[in-house]
C-alpha cells in the first residue's frame, strides 16, 4: 500500500511540475518573451526519464536485478538530470505558479538575497568535488579499451559486488 502511495505521489508531483512549466511557458509567450520551444521539449523528456526510472516497471526490475538498479542511477545521473537543466525550470515554473506564491518566492531569489546566495553555496560545493568523477564517467567507454585499466575497472567491481553479497 505504502509502495503505490509513494508511486502516485512521484506521478502527481511529475505532472504538477509539468503543468507550472507549461503555464508558466505560455504566460511568458504572451507577456511578449518566447523561451525556446526546445526547452519544454527537453523538460517534458527529463520528467518522463525521471518517472521511467522511479516507477514500475524499471523499479520492479531494480528491486530483483542489480543491473536493472544501475539502469536506474544511469537513467537519473547520466539522463534526466541534464534535460532538466538544459529545460531551466526556474523561471518558467516561477511563471506557472500564482502571482501571490510567485512574488514573495522570486523576491528571495533575486541577486544578492541571502536565499539565493544560500542555495548558489549549497548547489556549488557538492557538484565541484563531483565533477572529477563526471568527467572520468565520460571518459569510462574510452578506457574500456585500454586492457590495463579495463582489468582493474573489473576486479573493483567484482570486489564490491562481493563485499555486497557478503553483508547480505
Amino acid at each position: 500500500m505504502l509502495e503505490l502511495a509513494l508511486q502516485t505521489l512521484v506521478a502527481l508531483a511529475a505532472v504538477v511540475a509539468w503543468a507550472a512549466y507549461v503555464l508558466g511557458w505560455f504566460r511568458l509567450r504572451t507577456g511578449g518573451y518566447t523561451a525556446p520551444r526546445w526547452r519544454v521539449l527537453l523538460y517534458g523528456l527529463g520528467l518522463a526519464s525521471l518517472v521511467a526510472a522511479l516507477l514500475p516497471p524499471i523499479e520492479h526490475l531494480a528491486s530483483a536485478r542489480f543491473s536493472a538498479h544501475m539502469g536506474q542511477h544511469l537513467l537519473l545521473t547520466q539522463v534526466a538530470a541534464p534535460l532538466l537543466v538544459l529545460g531551466n525550470p526556474l523561471p518558467l515554473v516561477l511563471w506557472g505558479l500564482p502571482r501571490r506564491v510567485r512574488r514573495p518566492l522570486a523576491a528571495t531569489l533575486r541577486r544578492g538575497k541571502p536565499v539565493r546566495t544560500a542555495l548558489a553555496a549549497l548547489t556549488f560545493l557538492p557538484v565541484w568535488p563531483g565533477l572529477p568523477g563526471w568527467i572520468y564517467a565520460s571518459l569510462g567507454p574510452l578506457l574500456a579499451f585500454n586492457g590495463w585499466w579495463h582489468g582493474r575497472q573489473v576486479r573493483a567491481l567484482v570486489a564490491q559486488m562481493q563485499t555486497a553479497r557478503a553483508e547480505h
